[in-house]
């Protein structure tokens, strides 16, 4: 069974070590292809290019990030084909607006939306769900 890859873009150097932190105590790297940390969207899109090998994707994205933010990033991510229908993506985010609850809704491969932080259950049970989808 192929592995997923897991990509975590958020600009915040907290969040990416909790994550981490997270992902060490529910043991699941060895069920995925690697896991990619990026604190600028630009550099993940840059990423996904480079990389494009039909594995697939689960994202965790922030939607506040400066340069490019979270729909910015769906939006590039909606003009490559490949990418698109590949990536599962999970909004991890402070926002609490309901306006951006809402617009996430128009993006086919949002998930879910997650205020932060994102708990260690949640994202045990986002990504064994992954893997069993896969």
């Amino acid at each position: 069974m192929p592995r997923p890859k897991l990509l975590i873009i958020d600009d915040d150097k907290i969040y990416h070590f909790l994550v981490n932190r997270l992902l060490d105590t529910i043991d699941v790297r060895s069920k995925l292809s690697g896991v990619h940390k990026f604190f600028n969207a630009r550099e993940a899109l840059n990423f996904l290019d480079e990389t494009d090998d039909g594995e697939k994707i689960i994202i965790l994205l922030d939607l506040n990030m400066p340069e490019m933010n979270g729909f910015d990033f769906l939006d590039s991510l909606n003009g490559r084909i490949n990418a698109r229908e590949l990536s599962k993506v999970y909004i991890v985010t402070s926002s609490v607006n309901q306006s951006d609850r809402d617009k996430t809704k128009e993006y086919k491969q949002v998930e879910d939306f997650i205020v932060k932080p994102i708990q260690k259950s949640t994202l045990a049970e986002l990504i064994e769900g992954e893997l069993v989808e896969n």
